[in-house]
């Protein structure tokens, strides 16, 4: 049984596809696009990121949080 890794990123570039793919090879990925933009869609993106990580956490093995590249 492959352990499950919550995968939180901002967007879907090239660079971050490739590595979920990888991690996908050895683990169980659930993926979650957060969306920021104006303060309202900033705020709803943390609201629905906040209940998905409470969901999730508990069955998780690994939290990845990819905000590296987002300025």
């Amino acid at each position: 049984m492959k352990k499950k890794i919550l995968f939180v990123k901002s967007l879907n570039s090239t660079f971050i596809i490739k590595d979920e793919k990888i991690l996908r090879k050895h683990f169980y990925v659930e993926s979650f696009l957060f969306k920021p933009g104006s303060a309202l869609r900033l705020a709803t993106s943390q609201f629905q990121l906040l209940f998905w990580l409470m969901f999730n956490i508990p069955k998780a093995h690994l939290v990845y949080i990819w905000f590296a590249d987002y300025h």
